[in-house]
């Protein structure tokens, strides 16, 4: 009879334990889902703040580039036009001598119209 309430006791035991066993194991992997869920929800919020951000700055670098795009052409178009509108009054060694100031927007002419334009002082016109 000794040995039955051993056995016994020893089923006993092992019973608990192995129900401490398996309920820590569900009570831990209980934990781990709760916090993996928490975990998947911050990304969620976390990947709409992005996308807004994303949003935000695409539109903020479109533009910039539409500004620099335009100062591009208006410094083109300053740069062009004082080409074409200066001389050298000594074409060797003479600085040259800009007929508008920078900035200055020449109107533009009708195709085929000759826009006739008056000696200036100190500026001498080439001969045809």
């Amino acid at each position: 009879m000794g040995t039955d309430v051993v056995a016994i006791a020893g089923l006993v035991v092992s019973g608990v334990t192995l129900l401490f066993v398996i309920g820590g194991g569900f009570y831990w992997w209980g934990r781990l889902s709760n916090r993996v869920d928490t975990l998947d929800k911050r990304v969620d919020e976390l990947s709409g703040k992005v996308d807004g951000v994303r949003g935000e700055l695409s539109g903020k670098i479109d533009r910039v580039r539409d500004e620099v795009l335009a100062e591009m052409r208006r410094s083109e178009e300053r740069i062009l036009t004082a080409l074409a509108n200066h001389s050298h009054v000594n074409p060797e060694a003479g600085p040259p001598v800009f007929w508008h100031p920078l900035g200055y927007v020449v109107p533009a002419q009708p195709p085929g119209s000759e826009a006739a334009t008056a000696p200036r002082e100190g500026v001498e016109t080439p001969a045809d």
